[in-house]
């Protein structure tokens, strides 16, 4: 799985290469594209120190975690 915040940064065959080495490893591949509406919730529900702000900015927020959990849970369950 690749998750970034802002991908449009990043060249589309970019990330290719390195999932073809590992698709043959995987059981299933799941792409997420984190909601306009998880990415602008940012760090909305996060508790963390004045000092950890801008790192807490920088990374998925709990909206776009509930959004990558949701699409797991069809790839993840029959192997539970």
């Amino acid at each position: 799985m690749v998750i970034c915040r802002d991908c449009r940064h990043v060249k589309q065959g970019a990330k290719r290469p390195g999932l073809a080495a590992i698709r043959p490893l995987a059981s299933d591949l799941v792409r997420v594209t984190p909601s306009a509406g998880a990415l602008a919730a940012g760090t909305d529900g996060m508790s963390f120190g004045a000092l950890d702000a801008p790192v807490a900015a920088a990374m998925p927020g709990p909206k776009v975690h509930e959004e990558i959990a949701s699409a797991l849970v069809p790839a993840v369950r029959p192997l539970l």
